[in-house]
Protein backbone atom coordinates (compact mmCIF):
# COMPACT_ATOMS: atom_id res chain seq x y z
CA UNK A 1 0.00 0.00 0.00
CA UNK A 2 1.18 3.63 -0.82
CA UNK A 3 1.46 6.35 1.55
CA UNK A 4 -2.39 7.98 2.57
CA UNK A 5 -2.43 11.80 2.09
CA UNK A 6 -1.82 12.33 5.64
CA UNK A 7 1.11 10.47 5.39
CA UNK A 8 2.37 12.24 2.50
CA UNK A 9 1.77 15.48 3.74
CA UNK A 10 4.21 14.93 7.34
CA UNK A 11 6.65 13.55 4.62
CA UNK A 12 6.58 16.75 3.17
CA UNK A 13 6.99 18.70 6.31
CA UNK A 14 9.79 16.29 7.73
CA UNK A 15 11.86 17.01 4.05
CA UNK A 16 10.61 21.09 4.64
CA UNK A 17 12.36 20.80 8.24
CA UNK A 18 15.67 18.82 6.86
CA UNK A 19 16.42 21.80 4.24
CA UNK A 20 15.54 24.71 7.15
CA UNK A 21 18.92 24.83 7.73
CA UNK A 22 20.05 26.37 4.14
CA UNK A 23 16.63 28.51 3.86
CA UNK A 24 18.36 31.29 4.76
CA UNK A 25 21.31 31.41 2.67
CA UNK A 26 18.81 30.36 -0.14
CA UNK A 27 17.17 33.77 0.91
CA UNK A 28 19.79 36.24 0.93
CA UNK A 29 20.87 34.61 -2.86
CA UNK A 30 17.57 35.36 -3.72
CA UNK A 31 17.37 38.78 -2.60
CA UNK A 32 21.11 40.08 -3.98
CA UNK A 33 21.67 37.72 -6.80
CA UNK A 34 18.15 36.35 -8.32
CA UNK A 35 15.47 38.83 -7.20
CA UNK A 36 11.79 36.84 -8.55
CA UNK A 37 13.48 33.14 -7.92
CA UNK A 38 14.12 33.66 -3.89
CA UNK A 39 11.65 34.44 -1.31
CA UNK A 40 12.33 31.72 0.70
CA UNK A 41 10.24 32.66 3.72
CA UNK A 42 7.21 34.02 1.45
CA UNK A 43 4.41 31.41 0.35
CA UNK A 44 2.09 33.71 -1.39
CA UNK A 45 3.11 35.18 -5.03
CA UNK A 46 1.93 38.43 -5.92
CA UNK A 47 2.97 41.49 -8.18
CA UNK A 48 3.71 43.70 -5.01
CA UNK A 49 6.02 41.35 -3.58
CA UNK A 50 7.66 39.97 -6.33
CA UNK A 51 8.50 43.55 -7.60
CA UNK A 52 10.04 44.51 -4.40
CA UNK A 53 12.41 42.38 -4.29
CA UNK A 54 14.68 44.57 -7.10
CA UNK A 55 14.46 47.61 -4.81
CA UNK A 56 16.30 45.01 -1.67
CA UNK A 57 19.84 44.99 -3.49
CA UNK A 58 22.33 48.18 -4.21
CA UNK A 59 24.50 46.54 -6.67
CA UNK A 60 23.92 44.48 -9.43
CA UNK A 61 27.72 42.41 -9.88
CA UNK A 62 26.60 39.44 -8.48
CA UNK A 63 23.22 39.30 -10.85
CA UNK A 64 25.00 40.15 -14.05
CA UNK A 65 27.69 37.66 -13.50
CA UNK A 66 25.43 34.91 -12.73
CA UNK A 67 23.26 35.26 -15.51
CA UNK A 68 26.89 35.57 -17.91
CA UNK A 69 27.39 32.02 -16.45
CA UNK A 70 24.07 30.48 -16.94
CA UNK A 71 24.07 31.74 -20.11
CA UNK A 72 27.78 30.60 -21.22
CA UNK A 73 26.24 26.91 -19.97
CA UNK A 74 23.09 27.10 -21.69
CA UNK A 75 25.34 27.92 -25.39
CA UNK A 76 27.48 25.84 -24.42
CA UNK A 77 26.09 22.70 -23.63
CA UNK A 78 22.76 22.56 -24.87
CA UNK A 79 22.86 25.32 -27.74
CA UNK A 80 19.85 25.27 -29.17
CA UNK A 81 21.32 26.32 -32.72
CA UNK A 82 22.91 23.12 -33.46
CA UNK A 83 22.80 19.86 -31.96
CA UNK A 84 24.19 19.38 -28.77
CA UNK A 85 24.46 15.64 -28.19
CA UNK A 86 24.45 12.15 -30.20
CA UNK A 87 24.25 8.44 -29.58
CA UNK A 88 26.26 5.67 -30.29
CA UNK A 89 26.23 2.05 -29.50
CA UNK A 90 28.20 0.36 -26.61
CA UNK A 91 28.57 -2.43 -28.77
CA UNK A 92 31.49 -1.47 -31.48
CA UNK A 93 30.02 -4.17 -33.78
CA UNK A 94 27.05 -2.26 -33.93
CA UNK A 95 28.68 0.96 -34.80
CA UNK A 96 30.18 -0.92 -37.92
CA UNK A 97 26.64 -1.79 -38.56
CA UNK A 98 25.87 0.79 -41.31
CA UNK A 99 22.30 -0.26 -41.26
CA UNK A 100 22.46 -0.06 -37.25
CA UNK A 101 24.18 2.84 -37.24
CA UNK A 102 21.46 4.69 -39.45
CA UNK A 103 18.65 3.79 -37.17
CA UNK A 104 20.50 5.68 -34.19
CA UNK A 105 21.10 8.40 -36.23
CA UNK A 106 17.52 8.82 -36.82
CA UNK A 107 16.50 8.05 -33.06
CA UNK A 108 18.82 10.99 -32.28
CA UNK A 109 17.53 13.90 -34.43
CA UNK A 110 14.01 12.67 -33.59
CA UNK A 111 15.05 12.95 -29.91
CA UNK A 112 16.66 16.80 -30.78
CA UNK A 113 13.79 17.54 -32.71
CA UNK A 114 10.77 16.46 -30.37
CA UNK A 115 13.33 18.37 -27.20
CA UNK A 116 13.48 21.68 -29.83
CA UNK A 117 10.01 21.26 -30.08
CA UNK A 118 8.93 22.14 -26.91
CA UNK A 119 9.67 24.58 -24.46
CA UNK A 120 13.39 23.19 -23.30
CA UNK A 121 14.95 26.15 -24.04
CA UNK A 122 12.79 28.19 -21.76
CA UNK A 123 13.06 26.35 -19.17
CA UNK A 124 16.79 25.49 -19.17
CA UNK A 125 17.97 28.75 -18.45
CA UNK A 126 16.26 29.09 -15.51
CA UNK A 127 17.67 25.79 -14.40
CA UNK A 128 21.62 26.42 -15.02
CA UNK A 129 20.41 29.66 -13.27
CA UNK A 130 19.17 28.08 -10.37
CA UNK A 131 21.98 25.98 -10.20
CA UNK A 132 25.03 28.29 -10.58
CA UNK A 133 22.90 30.58 -7.62
CA UNK A 134 21.28 28.35 -5.34
CA UNK A 135 23.53 25.10 -6.36
CA UNK A 136 20.22 22.69 -6.70
CA UNK A 137 18.03 22.83 -9.57
CA UNK A 138 14.93 20.49 -10.23
CA UNK A 139 13.10 20.07 -13.52
CA UNK A 140 9.97 18.23 -14.32
CA UNK A 141 9.78 16.51 -17.93
CA UNK A 142 6.48 15.35 -18.97
CA UNK A 143 4.95 14.56 -22.31
CA UNK A 144 1.19 15.24 -23.37
CA UNK A 145 0.08 12.24 -26.10
CA UNK A 146 -2.56 14.55 -26.77
CA UNK A 147 0.02 17.24 -28.75
CA UNK A 148 2.56 14.84 -28.95
CA UNK A 149 4.86 17.17 -27.39
CA UNK A 150 7.35 17.37 -24.34
CA UNK A 151 6.62 19.52 -21.35
CA UNK A 152 9.26 20.91 -18.93
CA UNK A 153 8.90 22.89 -16.00
CA UNK A 154 11.64 24.57 -13.83
CA UNK A 155 10.55 24.95 -10.49
CA UNK A 156 11.36 27.57 -8.02
CA UNK A 157 13.67 26.37 -5.38
CA UNK A 158 11.65 27.07 -2.73
CA UNK A 159 9.01 24.92 -4.05
CA UNK A 160 11.01 21.62 -4.21
CA UNK A 161 11.75 19.06 -1.66
CA UNK A 162 13.11 15.52 -2.87
CA UNK A 163 14.52 12.35 -1.59
CA UNK A 164 17.03 9.82 -3.11
CA UNK A 165 17.89 6.38 -2.66
CA UNK A 166 21.41 4.74 -1.19
CA UNK A 167 22.43 5.37 -4.56
CA UNK A 168 21.67 9.10 -4.91
CA UNK A 169 19.12 8.29 -7.36
CA UNK A 170 16.24 10.78 -7.12
CA UNK A 171 13.03 8.71 -5.87
CA UNK A 172 10.79 11.21 -4.84
CA UNK A 173 10.11 15.09 -5.69
CA UNK A 174 7.23 16.91 -4.17
CA UNK A 175 6.19 20.56 -5.28
CA UNK A 176 4.77 23.12 -3.31
CA UNK A 177 2.49 25.48 -5.57
CA UNK A 178 0.01 28.24 -4.97
CA UNK A 179 -3.27 27.29 -6.57
CA UNK A 180 -6.52 30.17 -6.24
CA UNK A 181 -9.44 28.82 -4.94
CA UNK A 182 -11.14 29.20 -8.44
CA UNK A 183 -7.50 27.12 -10.26
CA UNK A 184 -8.53 24.33 -7.76
CA UNK A 185 -12.21 23.87 -8.52
CA UNK A 186 -11.51 23.68 -12.33
CA UNK A 187 -8.76 21.34 -12.16
CA UNK A 188 -9.97 19.11 -9.96
CA UNK A 189 -13.68 19.89 -10.13
CA UNK A 190 -14.17 15.81 -8.80
CA UNK A 191 -12.03 15.36 -5.50
CA UNK A 192 -12.23 19.71 -5.24
CA UNK A 193 -14.06 20.22 -1.45
CA UNK A 194 -17.23 21.84 -1.58
CA UNK A 195 -15.41 24.89 0.53
CA UNK A 196 -13.42 25.47 -2.13
CA UNK A 197 -15.90 25.05 -4.82
CA UNK A 198 -17.94 27.66 -2.70
CA UNK A 199 -14.92 29.94 -2.90
CA UNK A 200 -14.21 29.82 -6.37
CA UNK A 201 -17.16 30.74 -7.92
CA UNK A 202 -17.51 33.77 -5.71
CA UNK A 203 -16.09 36.98 -7.05
CA UNK A 204 -14.63 37.89 -3.36
CA UNK A 205 -12.65 34.94 -2.13
CA UNK A 206 -12.44 33.03 -5.88
CA UNK A 207 -8.57 34.25 -5.29
CA UNK A 208 -7.82 32.95 -2.01
CA UNK A 209 -4.73 31.02 -2.73
CA UNK A 210 -4.06 27.31 -1.03
CA UNK A 211 -1.28 25.41 -1.37
CA UNK A 212 -1.39 22.26 -3.09
CA UNK A 213 1.69 19.51 -2.70
CA UNK A 214 2.13 17.94 -6.19
CA UNK A 215 4.18 15.06 -5.59
CA UNK A 216 6.16 11.83 -8.02
CA UNK A 217 7.52 9.08 -5.68
CA UNK A 218 8.86 5.69 -6.05
CA UNK A 219 5.64 3.94 -5.73
CA UNK A 220 7.12 0.91 -3.34
CA UNK A 221 4.76 -1.77 -4.57
CA UNK A 222 5.52 -1.34 -8.04
CA UNK A 223 9.81 -0.61 -7.77
CA UNK A 224 10.52 -3.98 -9.50
CA UNK A 225 8.11 -3.36 -12.52
CA UNK A 226 9.00 -5.05 -15.74
CA UNK A 227 9.57 -1.24 -17.65
CA UNK A 228 10.07 -3.06 -20.83
CA UNK A 229 6.68 -3.72 -21.39
CA UNK A 230 3.31 -1.45 -21.57
CA UNK A 231 2.15 -0.94 -18.04
CA UNK A 232 -1.00 0.43 -16.86
CA UNK A 233 -0.80 3.69 -15.49
CA UNK A 234 -1.52 2.14 -11.80
CA UNK A 235 1.41 -0.46 -12.65
CA UNK A 236 3.69 1.71 -13.14
CA UNK A 237 6.95 2.65 -10.89
CA UNK A 238 6.45 6.19 -10.21
CA UNK A 239 3.36 7.43 -9.41
CA UNK A 240 1.92 10.89 -8.99
CA UNK A 241 -0.55 13.13 -6.95
CA UNK A 242 -1.84 16.33 -5.61
CA UNK A 243 -2.80 16.66 -1.77
CA UNK A 244 -4.22 20.14 -0.12
CA UNK A 245 -1.47 20.90 2.07
CA UNK A 246 -3.90 22.45 4.97
CA UNK A 247 -6.23 19.19 5.96
CA UNK A 248 -4.27 16.78 3.86
CA UNK A 249 -7.34 16.51 1.10
CA UNK A 250 -6.52 14.08 -1.51
CA UNK A 251 -7.28 15.61 -4.78
CA UNK A 252 -5.90 12.84 -7.11
CA UNK A 253 -8.74 11.98 -9.64
CA UNK A 254 -7.40 9.73 -11.63
CA UNK A 255 -4.14 7.24 -11.15
CA UNK A 256 -1.39 8.86 -13.68
CA UNK A 257 2.29 6.71 -13.30
CA UNK A 258 5.17 7.08 -15.10
CA UNK A 259 8.05 4.44 -16.46
CA UNK A 260 10.87 7.01 -15.53
CA UNK A 261 11.37 9.76 -12.58
CA UNK A 262 10.03 12.62 -14.86
CA UNK A 263 12.32 14.79 -12.30
CA UNK A 264 15.66 15.84 -12.28
CA UNK A 265 17.92 17.58 -9.96
CA UNK A 266 20.85 19.25 -11.04
CA UNK A 267 23.90 20.26 -8.40
CA UNK A 268 26.58 22.66 -9.11
CA UNK A 269 28.78 20.40 -6.73
CA UNK A 270 27.93 18.01 -3.63
CA UNK A 271 28.43 19.29 -0.28
CA UNK A 272 29.85 16.85 1.87
CA UNK A 273 27.10 14.99 3.45
CA UNK A 274 24.36 16.84 1.96
CA UNK A 275 22.07 16.26 -0.81
CA UNK A 276 21.98 19.77 -1.47
CA UNK A 277 24.57 21.48 -3.80
CA UNK A 278 26.73 24.51 -3.47
CA UNK A 279 27.25 26.83 -6.09
CA UNK A 280 29.60 29.50 -7.18
CA UNK A 281 27.07 32.46 -5.63
CA UNK A 282 27.61 30.47 -2.06
CA UNK A 283 31.13 30.09 -2.59
CA UNK A 284 31.19 34.07 -2.54
CA UNK A 285 28.30 35.16 -0.44
CA UNK A 286 30.04 36.87 2.01
CA UNK A 287 31.51 39.08 -0.89
CA UNK A 288 27.89 39.56 -2.26
CA UNK A 289 26.87 40.72 1.04
CA UNK A 290 30.04 42.90 1.93
CA UNK A 291 29.73 45.04 -1.67
CA UNK A 292 25.79 45.44 -1.35
CA UNK A 293 25.92 46.99 2.30
CA UNK A 294 29.18 49.02 1.19
CA UNK A 295 27.38 50.11 -1.76
CA UNK A 296 24.59 51.05 0.32
CA UNK A 297 27.05 53.15 2.28
CA UNK A 298 29.00 54.88 -0.30
CA UNK A 299 25.36 56.02 -1.54
CA UNK A 300 24.75 57.65 1.90
CA UNK A 301 28.23 59.32 2.12
CA UNK A 302 27.55 60.34 -1.61
CA UNK A 303 24.52 62.17 -0.82
CA UNK A 304 26.22 64.18 2.32
CA UNK A 305 28.54 65.36 0.27
CA UNK A 306 25.67 66.42 -2.97
CA UNK A 307 23.54 67.36 -0.36
CA UNK A 308 25.53 68.38 2.60
CA UNK A 309 23.39 68.92 6.19
CA UNK A 310 23.51 72.45 7.46
CA UNK A 311 25.70 73.10 10.80
CA UNK A 312 24.69 76.93 11.94
CA UNK A 313 24.54 77.95 15.95
CA UNK A 314 21.64 78.00 18.33
CA UNK A 315 20.71 81.44 17.77
CA UNK A 316 22.65 81.85 14.81
CA UNK A 317 19.72 82.31 12.43
CA UNK A 318 16.28 84.43 12.22
CA UNK A 319 13.50 82.20 10.75
CA UNK A 320 13.90 79.40 8.71
CA UNK A 321 16.17 78.19 6.53
CA UNK A 322 15.65 78.53 2.76
CA UNK A 323 17.94 76.66 0.83
CA UNK A 324 15.79 76.84 -2.36
CA UNK A 325 17.31 78.59 -5.67
CA UNK A 326 17.22 81.79 -5.24
CA UNK A 327 15.93 81.65 -1.05
CA UNK A 328 16.86 83.73 1.49
CA UNK A 329 18.12 83.01 4.79
CA UNK A 330 18.42 85.85 7.44
CA UNK A 331 21.48 85.19 9.82
CA UNK A 332 22.64 87.04 12.78
CA UNK A 333 26.14 86.88 11.57
CA UNK A 334 27.32 85.69 8.18
CA UNK A 335 30.16 83.11 9.70
CA UNK A 336 26.71 81.39 11.73
CA UNK A 337 25.73 78.82 8.99
CA UNK A 338 27.87 76.57 6.48
CA UNK A 339 27.61 72.99 5.26
CA UNK A 340 28.87 70.00 6.99
CA UNK A 341 32.28 68.58 5.43
CA UNK A 342 32.06 64.59 5.86
CA UNK A 343 35.53 64.13 4.92
CA UNK A 344 34.38 60.71 3.43
CA UNK A 345 37.27 58.83 1.70
CA UNK A 346 35.67 58.02 -1.32
CA UNK A 347 38.88 56.61 -2.96
CA UNK A 348 39.11 53.79 -0.10
CA UNK A 349 35.64 52.93 -0.34
CA UNK A 350 35.97 52.70 -4.39
CA UNK A 351 39.31 50.40 -4.01
CA UNK A 352 37.44 48.19 -1.63
CA UNK A 353 34.39 48.06 -4.22
CA UNK A 354 36.61 47.24 -6.89
CA UNK A 355 38.17 44.06 -5.09
CA UNK A 356 35.11 42.76 -3.89
CA UNK A 357 33.28 43.26 -7.41
CA UNK A 358 36.74 41.45 -9.02
CA UNK A 359 36.34 38.65 -6.32
CA UNK A 360 33.27 37.95 -7.30
CA UNK A 361 33.48 37.97 -10.64
CA UNK A 362 36.23 35.16 -10.47
CA UNK A 363 33.69 33.02 -8.47
CA UNK A 364 31.60 33.60 -11.13
CA UNK A 365 34.21 33.01 -14.17
CA UNK A 366 33.63 36.16 -15.49
CA UNK A 367 37.07 36.90 -16.93
CA UNK A 368 37.06 33.53 -18.57
CA UNK A 369 33.88 33.68 -20.29
CA UNK A 370 34.19 37.61 -21.49
CA UNK A 371 35.80 37.44 -25.00
CA UNK A 372 38.87 39.63 -25.49
CA UNK A 373 38.37 43.06 -26.77
CA UNK A 374 39.83 42.58 -30.07
CA UNK A 375 37.32 43.14 -33.24
CA UNK A 376 38.02 39.66 -34.04
CA UNK A 377 39.17 36.47 -32.61
CA UNK A 378 40.45 33.14 -34.74
CA UNK A 379 38.93 29.38 -34.06
CA UNK A 380 42.16 28.59 -32.61
CA UNK A 381 41.42 31.72 -30.30
CA UNK A 382 37.79 30.72 -29.94
CA UNK A 383 39.32 27.04 -28.96
CA UNK A 384 41.27 27.73 -26.41
CA UNK A 385 38.49 29.68 -24.43
CA UNK A 386 36.28 26.98 -24.23
CA UNK A 387 39.20 24.74 -23.34
CA UNK A 388 39.93 27.18 -20.34
CA UNK A 389 36.70 27.10 -19.50
CA UNK A 390 36.41 23.63 -19.78
CA UNK A 391 39.58 23.19 -17.27
CA UNK A 392 37.71 25.42 -14.70
CA UNK A 393 34.08 24.40 -15.32
CA UNK A 394 35.06 20.87 -15.87
CA UNK A 395 33.52 19.06 -12.59
CA UNK A 396 30.74 20.67 -12.49
CA UNK A 397 29.90 19.77 -16.72
CA UNK A 398 29.87 16.20 -15.98
CA UNK A 399 27.82 16.44 -13.13
CA UNK A 400 25.45 18.11 -15.03
CA UNK A 401 25.50 15.80 -17.70
CA UNK A 402 25.13 13.10 -15.16
CA UNK A 403 22.53 14.05 -13.23
CA UNK A 404 20.14 16.20 -16.07
CA UNK A 405 20.95 15.63 -19.39
CA UNK A 406 21.82 11.68 -19.38
CA UNK A 407 18.82 10.65 -17.81
CA UNK A 408 16.51 13.67 -19.65
CA UNK A 409 17.95 11.88 -23.33
CA UNK A 410 17.37 8.50 -21.97
CA UNK A 411 13.74 9.22 -20.89
CA UNK A 412 13.45 10.87 -24.25
CA UNK A 413 14.32 8.10 -26.16
CA UNK A 414 12.01 5.99 -24.29
CA UNK A 415 8.93 8.01 -24.15
CA UNK A 416 9.40 7.95 -28.31
CA UNK A 417 9.88 4.58 -28.53
CA UNK A 418 6.92 3.15 -26.39
CA UNK A 419 4.81 5.85 -28.45
CA UNK A 420 6.18 4.50 -31.81
CA UNK A 421 7.74 7.72 -32.97
CA UNK A 422 10.98 6.33 -33.91
CA UNK A 423 11.84 4.16 -36.96
CA UNK A 424 11.59 -0.11 -36.42
CA UNK A 425 14.43 -1.22 -34.51
CA UNK A 426 16.71 -3.58 -37.01
CA UNK A 427 16.70 -7.08 -36.09
CA UNK A 428 20.38 -6.84 -35.66
CA UNK A 429 20.06 -4.16 -32.79
CA UNK A 430 17.32 -6.51 -31.38
CA UNK A 431 19.47 -10.08 -31.61
CA UNK A 432 22.72 -7.62 -30.01
CA UNK A 433 20.28 -6.61 -27.46
CA UNK A 434 22.08 -3.21 -28.11
CA UNK A 435 22.64 -0.24 -25.55
CA UNK A 436 23.59 3.31 -26.63
CA UNK A 437 25.49 5.70 -24.92
CA UNK A 438 25.48 9.47 -24.68
CA UNK A 439 27.94 11.90 -26.38
CA UNK A 440 27.91 15.35 -26.13
CA UNK A 441 28.92 17.76 -29.10
CA UNK A 442 28.16 21.68 -27.23
CA UNK A 443 31.50 24.08 -27.67
CA UNK A 444 32.24 23.02 -23.58
CA UNK A 445 31.39 19.36 -24.09
CA UNK A 446 34.10 19.29 -27.57
CA UNK A 447 36.66 21.05 -25.15
CA UNK A 448 36.62 18.17 -22.91
CA UNK A 449 37.71 15.71 -25.54
CA UNK A 450 39.90 17.78 -27.47
CA UNK A 451 42.88 16.07 -25.18
CA UNK A 452 42.94 13.29 -27.98
CA UNK A 453 42.97 15.25 -30.63
CA UNK A 454 46.08 17.55 -29.95
CA UNK A 455 47.77 14.44 -29.32
CA UNK A 456 47.01 13.62 -32.44
CA UNK A 457 48.33 16.39 -33.56
CA UNK A 458 51.76 16.41 -31.79
CA UNK A 459 51.81 12.96 -33.08
CA UNK A 460 51.92 13.81 -36.73
CA UNK A 461 54.24 16.79 -36.16
CA UNK A 462 56.82 14.09 -34.96
CA UNK A 463 55.82 11.74 -38.21
CA UNK A 464 56.38 14.99 -40.21
CA UNK A 465 60.03 15.29 -39.15
CA UNK A 466 61.01 11.52 -38.62
CA UNK A 467 59.24 10.65 -42.34
CA UNK A 468 62.08 11.68 -44.57
CA UNK A 469 64.74 9.89 -42.51
CA UNK A 470 62.95 6.83 -42.02
CA UNK A 471 58.96 6.52 -44.27
CA UNK A 472 58.46 3.38 -42.90
CA UNK A 473 57.06 5.15 -39.84
CA UNK A 474 54.36 6.07 -41.62
CA UNK A 475 52.76 2.56 -41.39
CA UNK A 476 53.07 2.09 -37.57
CA UNK A 477 49.68 4.49 -37.25
CA UNK A 478 46.48 3.00 -37.54
CA UNK A 479 45.43 5.98 -39.83
CA UNK A 480 41.49 5.33 -40.24
CA UNK A 481 41.13 5.09 -36.95
CA UNK A 482 43.02 8.27 -36.28
CA UNK A 483 40.39 10.05 -38.16
CA UNK A 484 37.09 9.30 -37.55
CA UNK A 485 38.25 9.20 -33.73
CA UNK A 486 39.53 12.73 -34.32
CA UNK A 487 36.11 13.36 -36.30
CA UNK A 488 33.59 12.30 -33.76
CA UNK A 489 35.44 14.43 -30.80
CA UNK A 490 35.37 17.45 -33.79
CA UNK A 491 31.66 16.71 -33.63
CA UNK A 492 31.42 16.05 -37.35
CA UNK A 493 28.43 13.74 -37.34
CA UNK A 494 29.04 10.18 -37.28
CA UNK A 495 27.11 9.54 -40.72
CA UNK A 496 29.54 11.61 -42.49
CA UNK A 497 32.24 9.43 -41.71
CA UNK A 498 32.73 5.64 -42.70
CA UNK A 499 32.34 2.61 -40.55
CA UNK A 500 35.38 0.36 -40.66
CA UNK A 501 34.04 -2.52 -42.76
CA UNK A 502 32.99 0.49 -45.56
CA UNK A 503 36.43 1.82 -45.30
CA UNK A 504 37.42 -1.75 -45.75
CA UNK A 505 35.87 -2.78 -48.85
CA UNK A 506 36.99 1.00 -50.49
CA UNK A 507 40.64 -0.08 -49.71
CA UNK A 508 39.75 -3.43 -51.69
CA UNK A 509 38.18 -1.91 -54.32
CA UNK A 510 41.13 0.66 -54.76
CA UNK A 511 43.85 -1.98 -54.72
CA UNK A 512 41.59 -4.12 -56.87
CA UNK A 513 41.79 -0.83 -59.50
CA UNK A 514 45.45 -0.23 -58.82
CA UNK A 515 45.92 -4.07 -59.40
CA UNK A 516 44.25 -3.93 -62.50
CA UNK A 517 46.09 -0.48 -64.15
CA UNK A 518 49.43 -2.29 -62.81
CA UNK A 519 48.46 -5.09 -64.90
CA UNK A 520 47.30 -3.09 -68.02
CA UNK A 521 50.74 -1.16 -67.89
CA UNK A 522 52.64 -4.26 -67.69
CA UNK A 523 50.88 -5.81 -70.66
CA UNK A 524 51.45 -2.65 -72.58
CA UNK A 525 55.18 -2.95 -71.84
CA UNK A 526 55.34 -6.17 -73.21
CA UNK A 527 53.49 -5.51 -76.24
CA UNK A 528 55.74 -2.42 -76.54
CA UNK A 529 58.84 -4.71 -76.00
CA UNK A 530 57.39 -7.24 -78.29
CA UNK A 531 56.41 -4.61 -80.70
CA UNK A 532 60.78 -2.99 -80.26
CA UNK A 533 62.06 -6.41 -80.77
CA UNK A 534 59.89 -7.52 -84.13
CA UNK A 535 60.90 -4.53 -85.17
CA UNK A 536 64.49 -4.62 -84.64
CA UNK A 537 64.05 -8.05 -86.24
CA UNK A 538 62.94 -6.61 -89.48
CA UNK A 539 65.88 -4.19 -89.20
CA UNK A 540 68.65 -7.09 -88.89
CA UNK A 541 67.13 -8.84 -91.83
CA UNK A 542 67.23 -5.97 -94.12
CA UNK A 543 70.60 -5.20 -93.05
CA UNK A 544 71.54 -8.93 -93.80
CA UNK A 545 69.48 -8.79 -97.07
CA UNK A 546 71.93 -5.65 -98.12
CA UNK A 547 74.99 -7.07 -97.11
CA UNK A 548 74.51 -10.43 -98.78
CA UNK A 549 73.76 -8.16 -101.94
CA UNK A 550 76.41 -5.85 -102.05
Amino acid sequence: MGLSAAELKNRVETLATERSGINSEWEIIGRLVVPGRGRIYETHDDENSIRRQFYEKYDSTAVVAAQSLAAALHSGLTSPATEWFSLRFKQEKLNDDTVASAWLQACQEAIFYAIQESNFNLEVNELYLDEVTFGTAVMFHEYDPDTIKFHFRSALPREIYFEEDSDGALIGAYRKKQYTAQQIMHKWPDTCPQEIKDQGVSPASANVKYTIIHAVRLNEDNKDADISTLLTPENRPYEERYIMEKDATELTSKKVGYYEMPGYVARWGRMSGSKFGFSPALSCLPDIKTLNRLVSQILDAAAKVIDPPILTTQRGILGDIDLSPGGETVLRDIDAMKPFESGARFDVSQLEKDTLVRAIRQAFFVEQLELPMNDRMTATEVQDRYEQMQRLLGPALFRIQADFLGPLIRRSFNILFREQKLPDMPDGVKEQEGEFEVEYLGPLARSQKMGAVDAVQQLITIIERIAPIKPEVVEAVKWNDVIRDSGLRLGVPAKWLKSEDETNEDNKKREARQDQMAQGEQAGDMAAAMKDGAHAAKLGAEAQMIGSGG
